[in-house]
């Protein structure tokens, strides 16, 4: 398990592999993939472009007008892998552009991995 002790919270981005899917924004700001790996690196975290059991953090980005492999729930492939790996009790903790901003500002985020799980 990637987040065995996953209380809800995460309370940084330090030591933490990160995945990212659709468009992030950070603070506000639309940010493109090389500023965002910037950050998290800078924030002691370490960027994965591709979904694999060492990812321990996806940030869910807008997906409005990106590819999505289920249509009903909005969900891109590494959402879907998030949930599946869930079902197999491999915790992926998944923020949104907002908790990365507060992970990012030293804050922390609350793991969104629930909402996910009914499925």
């Amino acid at each position: 398990m990637n987040n065995p002790a996953c209380n809800g919270t995460i309370n940084s981005l330090a030591g933490k592999t990160v995945a990212l899917t659709g468009k992030v924004l950070v603070r506000g700001k639309h940010l493109l993939r090389p500023e965002l790996i910037l950050l998290i690196v800078a924030a002691r975290a370490v960027y994965k472009p591709d979904m694999s059991r060492r990812v321990s953090l996806l940030v869910h980005g807008d997906l409005s007008g990106q590819h999505v492999v289920n249509e009903w729930e909005q969900h891109s492939q590494k959402l879907e892998l998030v949930k599946s790996e869930a079902r197999r009790g491999n915790h992926i903790c998944v923020v949104t552009s907002r908790g990365l901003s507060d992970l990012l500002d030293g804050s922390p985020a609350d793991c969104q991995l629930w909402r996910y799980r009914h499925v």
